[in-house]
């Protein structure tokens, strides 16, 4: 990317992960414990950091996997993966060793 795309790039990423955390419905309760408050933030702050991540190491991956993607359409697969990136980490995160391992084994042509 050149600097102008770049500061494109980011400022969508930003501004799509901001109006991200605006719309969550998760509402502290009354009566929160420093400790639950802690984690809300530790959660929100890691969904963030998830869709920048998702943004940033996957968007060329993605547009080179799809081929009616150009680089053209980097910052709207950006800010796709920008609101999908924390789901998309949970999905990764939950996944079994075993389904891990099936799914190498399988990708090596082993049983």
């Amino acid at each position: 990317m050149q600097y102008a795309e770049d500061v494109k790039f980011w400022v969508a990423v930003a501004l799509t992960t901001f109006i991200k955390w605006l719309f969550t419905d998760e509402v502290a309760p009354e009566d929160e414990t420093p400790i639950e408050r802690r984690i809300r933030l530790r959660r929100a702050l890691g969904g963030i950091l998830a869709g920048f991540l998702a943004a940033y190491y996957g968007h060329e991956w993605i547009i080179g996997k799809i081929e009616s993607l150009t680089e053209d359409d980097t910052v709207i697969v950006a800010i796709v993966l920008a609101i999908t990136g924390e789901h998309i980490m949970r999905a990764l995160m939950s996944i079994s060793a075993e389904t891990i391992r099936d799914f190498i084994v399988r990708k090596l042509g082993g049983k």
